[in-house]
């Protein structure tokens, strides 16, 4: 038996293709060369990167990608990464401290709202002059991000 490709439209022996139990045939309807082909296209990656966005905007990603995360926390990996980043960057460590400690005392008040954006979140502090650690914007996630790249 045979079928043709959708793709390269060449008729080909059944063992060219893919097993699908969803379809009427029982096979793809592209060959597999054709399938590996597209795989590695830019077309097919820009698919992929849309489709991990929607499915990351679903209850079910976000669950999945906290695990993740949480499971990447926990690694020696992650946190010889941290432990590095602190040595490097000490003034940027104290100043982060600072600003919770005052946080968690009273002296300074997070707001509900971004600076930037105005979206209703628990916004970050972005330091702009880690010397002065109380000197902050509190930014969204997005928004602090963003504020990195820039900078």
């Amino acid at each position: 038996m045979s079928k043709t490709c959708t793709r390269c439209k060449i008729e080909k022996p059944l063992d060219e293709f893919s097993r699908q139990t969803r379809t009427k045939s029982g096979y793809r309807g592209e060959c597999k060369s054709c399938a590996k082909l597209y795989a590695r296209s830019e077309s097919a990656k820009a698919s992929q990167r849309k489709t991990q966005a929607k499915y990351m905007q679903t209850e079910h990603g976000k669950t999945k990608s906290r695990e993740k995360c949480a499971r990447y926390r926990k690694k020696q990996l992650f946190k010889d990464s941290v432990q590095k980043s602190r040595a490097k960057y000490p003034e940027r460590r104290s100043a982060q401290i600072a600003l919770w400690n005052a946080v968690q005392s009273g002296g300074v008040t997070r707001p509900d709202v971004c600076s930037l954006c105005n979206c209703l979140c628990i916004p970050e502090g972005h330091h702009f002059d880690y010397s002065r650690p109380l000197d902050v914007i509190w930014l969204c996630k997005m928004c602090h991000e963003a504020a990195h790249h820039v900078s």
